[in-house]
């Protein structure tokens, strides 16, 4: 018995190269934006752009830089500073950051609609029907868009000078263009068959609506290289050959070189990108044609035989990376299993985590440069990149689900590919000026740890979710339910990125520290504070992390990572009956054989509700030893009320974090939602617990703290 093997839906292959589409032409118009702005300073400011000069002429030794994140020493004459700024780095107008994108915009757009018509021009192809004069040619090719599926047969021209066998589309979707080579039409009367097969790939281009995607990023990248990154080298070589240039080489090395590794950076990312989808469209057009009727001997072509040695394993493998055509035996291996389709490899998850990283920052700062900044600023930039991070991962990530519980294969834990995707953030937010000025590393360098977890949650809950939904899911179609989950999930990544510009890069570059909040506290509590180094050497960890996390915004999503998993364990019966989709997408349902269940609901909620009591007598606990050390009434507000919040949450945080731990060490698969689950309700329960216990406080004289007598 054959395995079965997933259909392919057109329209879920049209929406992940949207996506992808889209992250490319962000990350370029804003980076765009960026590196324009950089060079238009160099009008205002010919000793170097973000008041470099300024600092120098205020009196700013460069030699003396201690403070955090690298920034060079103090200013001496900080009025004179500002009149300079004022002078040669005035803050532009609004309007002015969209001036290099909308240009970008429109050349690039020119760009798209020109080259097809000098594709096209005479002199380089000719007509049909110039070559087809009995109209044999014109019948095959109508029966062949016919077996495609076409609305109409696409317009079909003839390049005389290629002596390949080979045919390419170009133009738009709705308006193709299919160039037939010639050697195509010599090979047409031997190999009937491989003619039928090129038509049918090319037109699979235009049935999976890849063209004008194809087409317009490579017109933005063109664009983007002519128009911005050519002038930004040329800018970057006058700066750094100035009056400052030595200067500028032997104190701010780490900002010199980060000026040129932006753009090389930001050149390979969209390269590779690039790569990777032109590569992934290409075997999703094999594998239409074969459904179309393409015979697959057709790929039978004589390939040269893997390298030998490790070594020239992993070098092939890297030149594969760089390759708009995937090579014919790889073609030809996903004919059989199309199972590299779905996987979730390293490269596009790095690729996505830097790019996302990059929006953020870049978003950020461009739109912060101008003279008025709205208060929305900040969670429009998050979204911006969290939208695209999971268009591209997060549907990555459902798609490969899909495939596992189709073809029977274990699924993915998401735990490896969010490394990945964490690895790809980090270095995207190392590559900005976010972090660090004259050093290469931010001062607090270990912080960067949460931004690889960030993407490793991130992808483990949206895995072990899909999964999840797969199951409790009862209707037809499986789109309602990844929708639900890509925007819970993108709401998870919005909330990341809202903290990490904010918090998380303060905490990373230096200006908050364990140490200056412990120093914060011990002067906004003097004296008997010293008496609790337990409660302050928390505090000072703690505090500082949580630091802009009383957001609505975090909040709905901390919300969200726990509610949406408890909404599919409470939509259906996850028991030993599997629904399985007929496709990657996820369009009809059918049984399949079981797969391990999660727990019953009312176990879970059992659980966490003895271990939201549990929290009840840890919070009563600290209330007991509080107690002991109650102060007058009179000096109960303070360091009193506020080692007694400190304690609590303490208590709450620790006996959920561990009574989390175990649920999910007990449980055999879906160990992160279950853990979510476990502590967010034990939370509740126990803080309703502290509720009562706050409002009784003073009834009950071993419990009283703040009160003398009940009220």
């Amino acid at each position: 018995m054959t395995e079965p093997r997933p259909r392919i839906d057109e329209r879920a292959i049209s929406a992940g190269t949207t996506m992808r589409f889209v992250l490319l032409v962000v990350l370029l118009l804003v980076s765009s934006g960026s590196m324009m702005s950089a060079v238009g300073g160099v009008a205002g400011d010919p000793n170097g752009s973000g008041g470099f000069g300024c600092q120098l002429a205020a009196g700013m030794d460069p030699t003396q830089g201690d403070g955090p994140a690298g920034y060079v020493g103090p200013i001496a004459h900080s009025d004179a500073l500002q009149a300079c700024i004022d002078r040669y780095d005035p803050t532009p107008p609004w309007w002015s950051n969209l001036v290099w994108p909308s240009l970008v915009v429109i050349a690039a757009g020119v760009l798209f609609w020109v080259l097809p018509v000098w594709k096209a021009r005479r002199g380089r192809v000719v007509a049909l029907e110039a070559v087809d004069h009995d109209g044999e040619i014109r019948r095959v090719v109508a029966d062949v868009a016919a077996a495609a599926g076409l609305a109409q047969v696409p317009r079909i021209v003839i390049d005389p000078t290629a002596a390949s066998t080979g045919a390419v589309v170009f133009g738009r979707t709705r308006r193709p263009t299919v160039c037939l080579h010639a050697g195509l039409l010599a090979r047409r009367s031997r190999d009937p068959g491989g003619f039928r097969a090129v038509l049918l790939h090319e037109f699979a281009h235009i049935g999976n609506g890849d063209v004008t995607l194809t087409y317009a990023t490579v017109a933005v990248w063109r664009v983007f290289v002519v128009c911005v990154l050519l002038p930004y080298l040329v800018w970057y070589a006058v700066a750094i050959s100035g009056s400052l240039g030595a200067t500028f080489w032997s104190t701010e090395e780490p900002y010199a070189v980060r000026a040129v590794v932006l753009p090389f950076f930001m050149i390979v990312l969209v390269y590779l990108a690039r790569s990777d989808v032109l590569c992934s469209r290409e075997v999703y057009a094999d594998l239409a044609a074969v459904r179309w009727g393409a015979d697959p001997r057709g790929w039978a072509v004589v390939a040269p035989e893997p390298p030998g040695g490790r070594a020239r394993r992993m070098f092939a493998s890297f030149s594969e990376l760089w390759r708009t055509h995937p090579r014919w035996d790889l073609r030809r291996d996903a004919l059989t299993d199309p199972a590299a389709l779905f996987g979730v490899r390293a490269l596009p998850m790095f690729l996505t985590g830097a790019a996302a990283a990059m929006i953020s920052a870049q978003t950020a700062h461009y739109l912060a440069s101008g003279s008025r900044v709205s208060p929305w600023t900040q969670p429009v930039t998050s979204l911006v990149a969290a939208v695209v991070a999971t268009g591209v991962a997060g549907v990555a990530l459902w798609r490969a689900v899909a495939h596992a519980v189709l073809t029977e294969r274990r699924v993915p834990s998401g735990i490896r590919a969010g490394l990945w995707l964490g690895a790809g953030m980090v270095a995207g937010v190392l590559d900005m000026h976010q972090l660090a000025v004259a050093q290469w590393l931010p001062d607090q360098p270990e912080v960067l740890v949460l931004v690889v977890l960030a993407g490793m949650v991130f992808a483990w809950w949206t895995t072990q979710c899909a999964l999840l939904w797969f199951q409790a899911w009862t209707g037809r179609s499986q789109r309602p339910a990844m929708l639900l989950v890509m925007a819970a999930a993108c709401l998870l990544l919005t909330a990341w990125f809202a903290w990490w510009q904010s918090g998380g890069t303060d905490l990373a570059s230096g200006w908050l520290s364990p140490e200056a909040e412990r120093q914060a506290l011990e002067r906004t509590f003097p004296g008997p504070i010293a008496a609790h180094p337990t409660v302050l050497s928390v505090s000072a960890v703690v505090f500082p992390v949580l630091a802009g996390l009383q957001r609505p915004l975090v909040l709905t999503a901390v919300g969200a990572m726990w509610v949406v998993p408890l909404l599919a364990w409470t939509a259906g019966s996850v028991t030993a009956v599997r629904r399985r989709p007929s496709g990657a997408s996820g369009d009809a349902v059918e049984p399949g054989p079981p797969l391990t269940p999660m727990p019953p609901l009312r176990r879970v909620l059992l659980f966490a509700a003895l271990g939201g009591v549990v929290c009840w007598l840890a919070v009563a606990a600290t209330k007991v030893y509080l107690h002991t050390e109650q102060p007058p009434l009179g000096q109960r507000g303070g360091l009193y009320t506020f080692l007694s919040q400190a304690w609590t949450i303490i208590a709450l945080v620790v006996v959920s974090t561990v009574t989390a731990t175990v649920a999910s060490a007990w449980a055999r698969c879906y160990q992160l939602l279950l853990a979510l689950i476990t502590a967010e309700t034990m939370a509740l329960v126990g803080l309703a617990g502290h509720f009562v216990l706050l409002s009784t406080d003073g009834c009950v004289p071993p419990l009283r703290t703040l009160a003398s007598r009940c009220y």
